[in-house]
This record gives C-alpha cells, sequence and structure tokens, in this order.
C-alpha cells in the first residue's frame, strides 16, 4: 500500500459521514484530515478518536475530531460547511499480464534479496546483503503502520535492579 493525498472536497452541514468523492477509486483508509472553514485561511488537522462519542455542546461549528468505521469517516454533526482534504492510504491496483509493477519502498529490498539468493558461494557478501535486506523490509512495513504505533516500551537490561537508597542508622 501506498499513501497519497486527496483534493479538497466538501462537507455538508449536519453530515455524520464525510463521503469519499466518488473520483477517489483507490481509497483504502484515512490516515489524517484536514479541515478549514470556506472563508478560513488555515487548515487545522483533526484528532483521530477510536470511539465517537457524543458531544457536549449540540452546535459545533467545526468537525475537530473523526472516527473510521465500517469503511466510512464518521464525524458529530457540523452546523457549517467544511472544507476537507485526507492523507490515505490507498491500494494498489492489481498487475495486468504483462504490466510493470510499482514498488513502494520495497524495491530496493528486493534487490538485496536477490543479490542474497545470488552470492551462495560468498558468505560475506551473502550475510550482508540480508542485514541490507531485513532493514529495508523493517523500514517498508514499518512506515505505513506508524500510525498505530504509539506505545513505546522500553526493556530493561538483563539483571537490572532498581537503586534502593542508602539506609543510614541515626547515630548515638
Amino acid at each position: 500500500m501506498a499513501e497519497t493525498v486527496t483534493d479538497t472536497f466538501d462537507y455538508t452541514a449536519l453530515q455524520t459521514t464525510i463521503p469519499v468523492p466518488g473520483a477517489i477509486t483507490d481509497f483504502a483508509e484515512p490516515i489524517e484530515l484536514w479541515e478549514k472553514g470556506t472563508s478560513e485561511a488555515r487548515w487545522v488537522e483533526m484528532k483521530r478518536v477510536s470511539r465517537l462519542r457524543p458531544p457536549l455542546e449540540t452546535n459545533l461549528n467545526t468537525l475537530k475530531i473523526w472516527e473510521w468505521e465500517n469503511g466510512a469517516i464518521r464525524v458529530l454533526p457540523c452546523t457549517a460547511n467544511r472544507d476537507v482534504f485526507v492523507r490515505y492510504r490507498r491500494e494498489l491496483a492489481y498487475p495486468a499480464a504483462a504490466g510493470t509493477v510499482g514498488f513502494d519502498r520495497i524495491y530496493r529490498a528486493l534487490i538485496a534479496r536477490t543479490v542474497f539468493l545470488a552470492a551462495k558461494d560468498q558468505p560475506q557478501l551473502q550475510a550482508k546483503a540480508d542485514g541490507v535486506y531485513r532493514e529495508r523490509m523493517e523500514s517498508a512495513i514499518r512506515i505505513p503502520g506508524r500510525d498505530r504505533q504509539v506505545i513505546t516500551i522500553r526493556r530493561k537490561p538483563w539483571g537490572y535492579q532498581p537503586r534502593r537508597p542508602i539506609r543510614q542508622e541515626p547515630v548515638v
């Protein structure tokens, strides 16, 4: 999958979903949404939530938050028309017979793997190509999943013991 952005399209007031224009045929899922009023100059990023809850106020004049659920971009109803654009993941078209294939971020990893397979008699070259292959594949896989990588875990080294304060006896 690859990432791209849409052209600006319209959100109509009081809608509960943002319809993706029909001209976009490769839409897989949204990554970021941006909004602005028709008379405003600045785009504002909308916050993605996992559960869209009713607002505390009833008359919202901006969209602010969105949710991706069952193939639709859900929002809370807004009382004003807004301009929206989306950065999204797109599905690559299935290649036709004898057609060209576009490898987004994976091409160099495949070259390194080909070198690995071709270097049967050269273990040093094979080890280096395998390292390059693994590194590039990891970066190709990690970038599309970056918006889901929100928790960082720091592992403690082997044999880690937290420092305890030194206990001092009172002097008599």
